[in-house]
């Protein structure tokens, strides 16, 4: 396996990340999601209510060339101030941890 991730991957992830944080956390909206790499590729997104789910907005981005780089952080802030800490180790893999 790759040291590596797509993008496609990570998302997926994610996703799945924030289904959790809103359904079993109760995360309310707008989420900001920060995610960052081992090499320094990062990016920052908010997430809004829209007609078809949540739609994200970039807010800052940063890609290093190969991607993101295992392991990533990812951390998930609500509007009513819970947090959470993601870390992908490898891909399919993640430790997941509410910090509120």
């Amino acid at each position: 396996m790759s040291e590596h991730t797509n993008l496609a991957e990570m998302t997926e992830q994610l996703g799945e990340f924030l289904r959790d944080c809103i359904l079993q956390k109760g995360f309310a909206c707008p989420l900001y999601v920060t995610a960052a790499s081992s090499n320094g590729s990062a990016y920052i997104l908010s997430y809004w209510p829209g007609e078809q789910g949540l739609e994200p907005q970039l807010v800052a981005s940063r890609h290093e060339e190969g991607g993101f780089k295992l392991p990533i952080a990812l951390v998930v802030v609500s509007a009513n101030a819970e947090a959470a800490y993601m870390r992908i180790e490898r891909t399919g893999e993640s430790n997941v941890v509410t910090l509120n």
